[in-house]
C-alpha cells in the first residue's frame, strides 16, 4: 500500500484495471471480496484528497516565497492528521509534513515550535534532513551541545555531504572552541568533493584563510575547471 510507485495516480488507475479484469471473470465469491478490497482503497484515496490538495498549496507557497501562507496549510494539515490520526495516514505523506512543516517554522524564526514538530518527526523517522534540521533549530537556539550532537549523526549518516562539517563548525565557533573550530575547517578544506556546486565551493573558500592552505581549492575543484 505504501511502496514508492504507488504515490503516482498512473500505479493506482494500473491496480484498478488489473482488480477489474480479474473481478470480471471470477466467482460470485471472490467478486464481493474484490469489490471489497475495491471499496477500502477508495475510500482510503478520499480521505487522503484533502490532504494532498493541502500539501501541493503548502509546497507551492514556499516555492513562491510565501512562507506565512505555507504555515497556515501546514498548520491545517497537521489539524486533520490529528483529527483523523496519524496512523491514517501513509509514513510518506506524514513524515513529509512534519518534516516541511518544521523546516518552515525555523525559516520563520518560530524555533521553539519548530523544535517540537521535528521532536515529533523524530518519534516515527530519522534520516539525514532531520537530524541537519535539528541541528540548525538548536544552533538557533543556542542549545549548542545537542546542535553538535545532531550534526554529528547527520554526518555519521551521510559522510560525504558537507552540510554537516560546516553546521559543526559554526557551533564551534559561536562556542569560542577555537581548536575544534580549525579542526572541522581544515576537514572541510581536505574533503574531496563528489557533486561540485556553488555552495560546496563558498563552504571550502571560507575556510581557505583559517587554515592557511591556498592551493587545496584549486586541486579540489580542478577536474570542474573552478580555480580560485
Amino acid at each position: 500500500m505504501f511502496s514508492y510507485p504507488l504515490h503516482y495516480p498512473l500505479s493506482w488507475v494500473l491496480v484498478f484495471c488489473s482488480l477489474f479484469l480479474v473481478l470480471r471473470n471470477s466467482g460470485e465469491s471472490y467478486k464481493y471480496c474484490g469489490w471489497c478490497v475495491i471499496l477500502l482503497i477508495v475510500s482510503r484515496g478520499a480521505l487522503n484528497l484533502p490532504f494532498d490538495i493541502l500539501m501541493s498549496q503548502a509546497k507551492d507557497y514556499t516555492i513562491r516565497g510565501g512562507h506565512s501562507h505555507a504555515l497556515i496549510s501546514y498548520k491545517k494539515l497537521l489539524d486533520i492528521s490529528e483529527h483523523i490520526s496519524f496512523s491514517l495516514i501513509s509514513h510518506h505523506r506524514r513524515d513529509n509534513l512534519l518534516y516541511n512543516y518544521a523546516h518552515e517554522l525555523y525559516v520563520m524564526g518560530h524555533l521553539t515550535e519548530a523544535n517540537r514538530i521535528i521532536e515529533l518527526f523524530s518519534q516515527y523517522n530519522r534520516n539525514y534532513d532531520s537530524e541537519l534540521l535539528c541541528g540548525d533549530i538548536y544552533q538557533a537556539l543556542g542549545l549548542m551541545e545537542c546542535a553538535v550532537e545532531h550534526y554529528q549523526n547527520a554526518h555519521y549518516m551521510c559522510p560525504v555531504r558537507f552540510s554537516p562539517l560546516y553546521g559543526l563548525l559554526q557551533t564551534y565557533q559561536q562556542e569560542g572552541d577555537i581548536m575544534a573550530a580549525d579542526s572541522i575547517a581544515q576537514k572541510i578544506v581536505d574533503k574531496p568533493v563528489k557533486v561540485n556546486s556553488h555552495k560546496v565551493e563558498r563552504m571550502k573558500y571560507e575556510q581557505l584563510s583559517t587554515v592557511n592552505c591556498p592551493f587545496v581549492l584549486c586541486t579540489a575543484n580542478r577536474d570542474s575547471g573552478n580555480c580560485y
